[in-house]
């Protein structure tokens, strides 16, 4: 009987260890695309058509894969979250408290059991989703440089959350704000998190150095140099 059950617990541990390879395998294989080559002919083929750019016209010069992933699951959260606090606050609005839904019941019966305890972790987590949103609307998808018009940009960004949209520019119109460079961390990761590292026209964003095809293409926009780098 104890022979059984030890090897009941080995296969069981057996399973889960199995179990949690392959989750460690998929982690691994979703940030192998982070380090993938980004601009392979073939993802470039793919972007072209995805932004509906032509080749022969635009240049992709910028393209963060990390941005892009985040944006696809904004994209889905959101609305879902959006739906989830409705239904919450018609329940609770229109409904008698006998005739909430489990969840309604649930939250409300944890809120009042934490009383005012519970204004802390709704503040957070407001702040949280605050910040995220704020990180994902300031990252930038992908930028095309225009081959007849070296000086005109397109910059594929996140709109309302859950949308795409262009965001056109001229490298005039692009200027590098200066860093914190201070000792405090966090308020270099604030500063960097809200108000972002580059400003186009009239908006802030966050760049990656690492995410442009070449530095001579980041430092042609961010107007570092003034000769025109090669469209190859």
């Amino acid at each position: 009987m104890l022979f059984r059950i030890a090897r009941f617990e080995q296969l069981r541990r057996f399973h889960v260890s199995r179990r949690h390879s392959k989750i460690l395998e998929w982690i691994k294989s979703a940030a192998a695309i982070e380090t993938e080559n980004s601009f392979a002919p073939e993802l470039i083929e793919k972007m072209h058509k995805i932004d509906k750019m032509s080749p022969a016209r635009y240049f992709l010069i910028y393209r963060d894969p990390g941005a892009a992933h985040s944006h696809g699951i904004m994209a889905i959260a959101a609305p879902l979250a959006i739906f989830g606090f409705s239904l919450l606050v018609f329940d609770l609005a229109l409904s008698e408290e006998a005739e909430w839904m489990a969840s309604t019941k649930k939250l409300t019966k944890d809120i009042r059991e934490i009383g005012y305890f519970s204004i802390v972790p709704g503040i957070t987590f407001l702040l949280v989703v605050a910040t995220l949103i704020r990180f994902q609307q300031l990252r930038v998808m992908r930028i095309y440089q225009d081959k007849k018009s070296p000086q005109n940009f397109h910059a594929i960004v996140t709109k309302s959350f859950c949308f795409k949209a262009k965001y056109n520019f001229t490298r005039g119109e692009c200027i590098p704000l200066i860093p914190y460079e201070g000792p405090n961390a966090w308020r270099q990761l604030i500063t960097t998190t809200y108000m972002g590292t580059t400003r186009f026209k009239d908006r802030n964003f966050l760049l990656n150095d690492d995410k442009f095809r070449t530095n001579s293409h980041r430092s042609y926009m961010l107007n570092e140099t003034s000769g025109v780098p090669r469209f190859k």
